[in-house]
């Protein structure tokens, strides 16, 4: 869990920024909502910094309130030298606006104010735990700063869920789809804490296009077919991980078509565990779990 250190903003002195031409690069030309979104990502930065580690501590310390002179932070927010926290806001908020892409933020402010960047942590590259921490930083990044439902699991997000059938297949088999679940469930302390869930979707996404399009069509054969819809549907109807996604118009419908679904699946024949990793082998190679739903819902509602 982050630490939101904010007094440590305190200046004891302000600093006058620099007159030159600066770069912004994707930050918000207003110069107050850009002293506000590289100051948060500053309390973010400080905050990930362990206090034991009292040189990178200090180091970053000093960095953020030197980035919060540079921005004009304290003089657009009057008072904010004696109580940095009123303009920032509470943890809740700082953590709704920047949390998932805070590391990257923090660079392009660092480096349009001319102050050394930060090195920011790169995904995995051994291909189960890349799968599963991809998972992780998706559905937090699709949050968008929405509150997370206490009761949902990763899988929920249609996205995220896609990756979860793919790594269960790498580790294994269909068995291990609750495994992949969790992994990723535990992952997403440390997704939120680093602040690249952002960047790392986006690079998630740009090396597996069924992210983003599912590719496959449904089996002509009924039996495969609800399998697979019975599996996928199970999960759609959940909406994904904000809460009240389930009473979305999208989820609705799928909740619908689910029990349609489930009804003629409960009373086909038990299918053999080969039928079963056949079905979660199709879906993690097909894509999105909401947009195999759709596939449902033309295929099987009424």
């Amino acid at each position: 869990m982050i630490r939101f250190p904010i007094i440590l903003l305190v200046s004891a002195s302000l600093l006058a920024s620099g007159c030159g031409a600066q770069d912004f690069g994707d930050l918000p030309e207003d110069p107050k909502e850009r002293a506000l979104l590289c100051t948060r990502a500053g309390v973010m930065l400080i905050g990930a910094t362990p206090s034991k580690d009292k040189e990178r501590f200090d180091r970053v310390s000093a960095k953020g309130r030197e980035l919060a002179n540079a921005n004009g932070f304290y003089s657009l927010f009057p008072g904010s030298n004696e109580d940095p926290g009123k303009a920032l806001g509470a943890e809740a908020t700082i953590q709704s606006a920047v949390g998932s892409h805070w590391a990257t933020t923090i660079n392009t402010c660092f480096k349009a104010y001319g102050i050394e960047e930060e090195p920011v942590p790169e995904l995995p590259r051994e291909p189960y735990e890349r799968t599963v921490v991809c998972a992780a930083a998706i559905a937090y990044d699709n949050l968008g700063g929405r509150d997370m439902d206490a009761e949902a699991r990763i899988i929920y997000d249609p996205q995220a869920g896609y990756l979860l059938h793919k790594a269960a297949i790498l580790a294994g088999g269909a068995d291990k789809l609750a495994t992949a679940n969790d992994d990723a469930t535990a992952l997403l302390g440390q997704v939120m804490t680093a602040g690249t869930a952002r960047a790392w979707a986006a690079e998630c996404r740009r090396s597996d296009p069924k992210i983003d399009k599912a590719a496959a069509a449904l089996p002509t054969d009924d039996a495969a077919a609800l399998t697979i819809c019975d599996d996928v549907l199970s999960f759609a109807e959940e909406g994904g991980l904000a809460k009240g996604a389930k009473e979305s118009a999208p989820a609705k419908r799928y909740a619908a078509v689910y029990r349609t679904v489930h009804a003629q699946f409960s009373a086909m024949p038990t299918p053999a565990s080969e039928a079963i990793e056949a079905a979660i082998k199709a879906v993690a190679e097909s894509g999105r779990l909401d947009q195999i739903g759709d596939r449902c819902v033309a295929r099987f509602g009424s």
